[in-house]
């Protein structure tokens, strides 16, 4: 829902072909004819500049593949416990699953958000810290 609101906001057009819930939580694809680069700029802002922006992954992917944050000047997503790449973090199974679970969760409190999914977009916090040892 952040990530349609903003796509509105941008006036670039999104259409929704699926979603569902799988291994990794729930998700939606959509389809669009705007510019790759214009829908990756509205993911990148979703993911950084919201609290709920801290729990999302959004991929873009056009004719020449998937879009990176590195092809935007923007380092690797960071983890919500340490602050180190996430993607290091999770390959190694370096934090506890319960305490991944106990920072999710106050990311979703602290987000203000009373329903997730909200299709107004209301979901969005602000001042995006990069780790919870911040937030705290």
């Amino acid at each position: 829902a952040l990530f349609e609101s903003e796509c509105r906001r941008r006036y670039l057009p999104l259409k929704l072909e699926g979603g569902g819930d799988g291994a990794l939580g729930p998700w939606r694809l959509w389809t669009s004819s705007a510019a790759p680069p214009a829908l990756k700029a509205a993911a990148l802002f979703v993911e950084e500049a919201s609290w709920l922006g801290l729990l999302l992954d959004l991929d873009v992917q056009g004719s020449q593949g998937v879009l990176s944050r590195a092809g935007f000047c923007l380092p690797p997503r960071a983890c919500v416990l340490c602050g180190a790449p996430a993607m290091v973090c999770s390959g190694r199974r370096a934090h506890a699953a319960s305490s991944l679970e106990n920072a999710f969760t106050y990311i979703l409190r602290r987000s203000g958000a009373t329903e997730l999914g909200s299709q107004d977009g209301n979901a969005v916090g602000a001042s995006t810290p990069l780790t919870i040892r911040e937030i705290a």
